[in-house]
């Protein structure tokens, strides 16, 4: 009896493991909200939600691009004074690239700061990069992309030394984070083998000592 609880346990962990999605790579473009809507509000990739906001309220919105390789609508910034933007995951990831886009001459620089435990927790990295203006189609604000991996975060701070600044296309990924179901197989399998193997181990020390007993 002891042996079949043990199997059926090894078995229900193995159909666990393969109902278990792969890693998420969530991507949050802002074409799905509202035109206008501002900070704080939240969106939903992969099952993961992304919060953004500012600590200076409402200074960021949704609004069409006018850019090159900002495409869509973009989260932007568009007052005299410089701001900040925040973004907070329900997840932690170690892998971020986004697009961004300068309203400053192109020796502006862009940062993003990588935390764990929200907003207000534990600096984990940065990344500082500078755009380029685009050579053709009219545009005139420096646009790069910008990438921060390595270390495991929950959220980020995006500050520029440009008077405002657009984002877009925020792309997260942590493959080492969440174990693909092939791995989660392999563990249950193992699981049910190293417990089968104790069962009948514990069942050869009991025959072996009912022997014993039998020949005193």
């Amino acid at each position: 009896m002891r042996k079949r609880i043990i199997t059926a346990s090894g078995m229900s962990l193995l159909a666990v493991a393969l109902a278990l999605p792969a890693a998420a790579s969530p991507i949050f473009t802002f074409d799905n909200v509202v035109v206008g809507t501002a900070v704080p509000f939240s969106s939903t990739s992969e099952g993961i939600t992304a919060t953004f906001s500012s600590p200076d309220g409402p200074a960021f919105f949704v609004t069409p691009a006018f850019f090159s390789t900002l495409s869509g609508n973009v989260l932007l910034d568009a007052d005299p004074a410089q701001h900040a933007v925040g973004v907070t995951l329900s997840a932690p990831f170690d892998v971020i690239n986004l697009l961004f886009a300068l309203n400053g001459p192109a020796t502006s620089t862009f940062t993003l700061t990588a935390l764990l435990g929200g907003l207000g927790g534990a600096i984990v990295g940065a990344a500082t990069a500078t755009g380029t203006i685009p050579g053709a189609g009219g545009f005139v604000f420096p646009e790069g992309q910008i990438a921060f991996n390595g270390a495991l975060f929950d959220a980020i701070r995006l500050t520029s030394s440009a008077q405002d600044f657009a984002i877009d296309r925020v792309a997260l990924s942590s493959p080492t984070l969440i174990p693909e179901p092939a791995t989660l197989f392999l563990v249950a399998l193992g699981s049910v083998v190293i417990a089968s193997r104790r069962v009948v181990q514990g069942q050869v020390r009991s025959l072996v000592r009912q022997r014993r007993c039998d020949r005193a």
